[in-house]
């Protein structure tokens, strides 16, 4: 495929799309602020915390990424030169991601169609009624909030059209069946955090979890983690402190320094988006915090991995961002043929893997992508040319 041709533009794309769950932007607070909870469950093992439960449990993400989602091939193909339309949003991550989506499309000999969209709702409404003017076969959606054109989407899927979302939170809702990295991949995350946490921290846990509220996959992170400290350790604390979205790559670090500094127990730092941990390492540095507390977040960048594979960040829930494209377009196809959705496309979750520094073999600039023949993997299954 041409976007994963040369070394350059391939980094470029796995970098740059690596933080396109950025764009799935809701509507929450924006403020500071804390509070404190404690697990309720009566747990087991020293101190009351499930250490064995928390390593088994994510065992599975340890050590390596899960399993290749799609190991099922397609009986019957969308017809070549059938339309292939993709909603393509203002940011330039949308038009990264597009990169990959008409990959796909050529593979598959579809007519790839990108439809422009503005940034505001009756732009992205829009450009879905020209989507459906189109009389597409498969319709591919990033990571943006589907409320404005849940009707356009209902319409689509009772069209028959093959609908594929990624990044997209409450497109089931809508209809759409083909939903990769939703609410129950994002809880996963969650969920592997609070493991870690345990394994490492035991009842000893002291967690301040950092989220911003804005982005709208932040609910079920935090859900995913909370509930799953809760199952998993009867005596560890756990505050949520806001980190406002527009202080990430600012003053992020630094409010998260001021925080450690008002909770001196505080000993594990969690984030729901590990991209407001860019710049830390050294303001925890300057403060005399770094031996204080380990780090672990949802989703690490190119720096973020950086700074695992240098120590200065302890770990990351790696989530596999070009592999789950990919798994759209193959779950909008079965969907649009009549196929039932295949291995890890039913619950939407792409590879995942708890990383830590002995993880980090690859370049870290080149993002996470554990699975790098994952086009020649899926253009098999389809039994491309």
């Amino acid at each position: 495929m041409s976007f994963l041709g040369q070394r350059s533009s391939r980094k470029l794309f796995i970098a740059a799309v690596s933080a396109l769950t950025i764009l799935i932007a809701g509507c929450g607070s924006s403020s500071t602020g804390d509070s404190s909870s404690n697990a309720s469950s009566s747990g087991s093992g020293a101190g009351g915390a499930q250490v064995s439960a928390a390593k088994a449990d994510m065992a599975a993400y340890a050590g390596k990424a899960s399993a290749f989602p799609v190991g099922t091939p397609l009986t019957k193909r969308v017809p070549a030169g059938s339309t292939l339309a993709y909603l393509q949003c203002a940011a330039p991550t949308c038009a990264l991601a597009g990169k990959a989506v008409a990959g796909a499309a050529q593979a598959l000999g579809l007519n790839y169609h990108p439809v422009q969209s503005g940034s505001s709702s009756t732009d992205v409404t829009a450009a879905m009624n020209s989507i459906i003017a189109l009389n597409p076969k498969i319709v591919i959606i990033p990571g943006l909030n589907p409320g404005p054109f849940c009707t356009q989407l209902k319409q689509l899927t009772s069209m028959g059209v093959g609908v594929g979302t990624f990044g997209v939170v409450g497109a089931q809702a809508c209809g759409v069946e083909a939903s990769m990295n939703g609410e129950t991949s994002q809880k996963l995350g969650g969920r592997l955090m609070a493991d870690w946490v345990v394994a490492n921290k035991g009842a000893e846990a002291k967690v301040a979890l950092y989220v911003s509220p804005e982005l709208s996959f932040s609910a079920n992170v935090q859900t995913g983690f909370t509930t799953q400290m809760k199952e998993l350790c009867a005596s560890c604390s756990v505050r949520i402190v806001k980190i406002p979205l527009a202080s990430y790559a600012s003053t992020a670090p630094s409010m998260m320094v001021s925080d450690l500094q008002r909770n001196a127990d505080t000993n594990t730092m969690v984030f729901d988006n590990q991209e407001g941990a860019i710049g830390l390492p050294s303001a925890l540095r300057t403060a005399g915090l770094s031996d204080r507390v380990k780090e672990i977040g949802w989703g690490p960048e190119p720096a973020n991995l950086s700074d695992i594979k240098s120590g200065q960040i302890t770990a990351g829930v790696g989530v596999d961002v070009p592999t789950m494209i990919w798994m759209a377009v193959d779950a909008a196809i079965r969907i649009a043929t009549g196929q039932p959705l295949a291995g890890e496309e039913t619950q939407g979750v792409p590879p995942t893997q708890v990383l830590q520094q002995s993880d980090i073999t690859f370049d870290p600039t080149n993002g996470f992508a554990p699975y790098p023949d994952f086009a020649q993997r899926f253009i098999k299954l389809w039994g491309a040319p």
